[in-house]
């Protein structure tokens, strides 16, 4: 009898201590932090907007291109790698897009939450798509390349 009881309070306890790990849905998107660096040590912060997200039945619109139209774009050496941070939560899938028009895009290849910027001079808007369990928000980001 006494075994029968211990086993059911074990049993009990795990039970309660894995409800405990569940995560908390989150309430608003996340926010997106982005670095520019060339490798060389030097680091550049680079802003980022929500553009339009789609969150918990809420839904907003708006592209990057329009987000970015009257900020400045940050300066990066070229080749730079841009590195993207969430937080509290990382997405479970994000994609990158090269903004060439207001509604045209370039799919950019990204790995593990960073992707490259060309080696060309120039002004480039990048919309980032993440994709949670409770929603998907669009991010921008206006970067200038120098020579």
């Amino acid at each position: 009898m006494f075994k029968k009881t211990i086993g059911s309070a074990l049993l009990l306890a795990a039970l309660s201590l894995s409800a405990c790990s569940v995560p908390e849905p989150l309430r608003e998107p996340p926010e997106l932090s982005a670095v520019a660096g060339s490798g060389s040590g030097s680091e550049v912060d680079v802003p980022t907007e929500i553009s339009t997200y789609n969150w918990g039945g809420e839904m907003t619109y708006g592209g990057p291109r329009e987000s970015m139209a009257d900020e400045e774009a940050v300066t990066v050496p070229a080749g730079s790698k841009i590195v993207l941070s969430f937080a509290p939560e990382a997405p479970d899938k994000i994609r990158v897009r090269l903004m060439t028009g207001s509604s045209q895009f370039k799919e950019i290849e990204s790995t593990e939450a960073s992707f490259d910027i060309p080696d060309q001079p120039g002004e480039y808007v990048y919309g980032i798509n993440g994709e949670w369990m409770e929603g998907s928000a669009l991010y921008a980001l206006k970067v200038r390349v120098r020579d």
